[in-house]
């Protein structure tokens, strides 16, 4: 191939699983989807993080989740939320919500969110088999156990060690620069309809 970093681009990202692939691969991506929760899973999992800084900030909001936990917070509040959410689900999250904006780190941010939008699903009312939005019976909600505040630390313990694995086989693969402080390719995440942003390019892209 000419191009030193040939692009490889997925139209409909999803979570980010085939740009992740293409990080791997040393090529310039670029990503696409209409969807605005999977822009943000494909940037939290495409944004070059410092490890340690990762890790401190991991340590940083476990403590200020445990100190929101003692303190009465404001409840996060939408239409139905009673519907699709326990009460307990809701305190939870809510403390959750508020230690994750206290964080400044926008890239470190992104990543909190991710690992948040999994529990969300988690601890939610909605069936798990299905991807429109059922409600459980209510036998099946009063008797879920599911704790958010748990789930997000062990979730967020795995994320973690994943994007760690992530990273480090980047490094030692050469696909970071020498500090290890960015991805040598180039990455561009589009949130809107494919087909117009394909054509509005004319398949020619600005990669950032």
């Amino acid at each position: 191939l000419e191009n030193e970093h040939p692009i490889l681009l997925d139209p409909f990202a999803g979570s980010g699983t085939i740009l992740v692939e293409g990080m791997l691969q040393g090529l310039d991506i670029v990503g696409i989807d209409v969807n605005p929760l999977a822009v943000l899973l494909c940037k939290a999992k495409t944004t070059i993080i410092d490890p340690e800084s990762l890790k401190r900030h991991t340590i940083t909001i476990k403590d200020e989740v445990k100190k929101l936990s003692k303190t009465k917070i404001v409840k996060h509040s939408f239409a139905g939320i009673e519907k699709w959410f326990t009460a307990q689900a809701i305190s939870d999250l809510s403390i959750l919500r508020n230690a994750i904006i206290k964080d400044n780190d926008i890239d470190i941010r992104r990543f909190f969110w991710a690992t948040f939008c999994e529990v969300v699903r988690i601890v939610s009312n909605s069936r798990d088999c299905t991807y429109k939005l059922h409600i459980k019976e209510q036998s099946d909600i009063d008797s879920y156990d599911k704790h958010a505040i748990e789930l997000f630390s062990k979730t967020l313990d795995f994320n973690v060690d994943k994007y760690l694995y992530f990273y480090n086989t980047l490094r030692s693969t050469g696909k970071l620069n020498k500090n290890g402080s960015s991805y040598r390719g180039k990455i561009k995440i589009v949130l809107g309809d494919s087909i117009k942003y394909l054509n509005h390019t004319k398949q020619k892209f600005d990669l950032i």
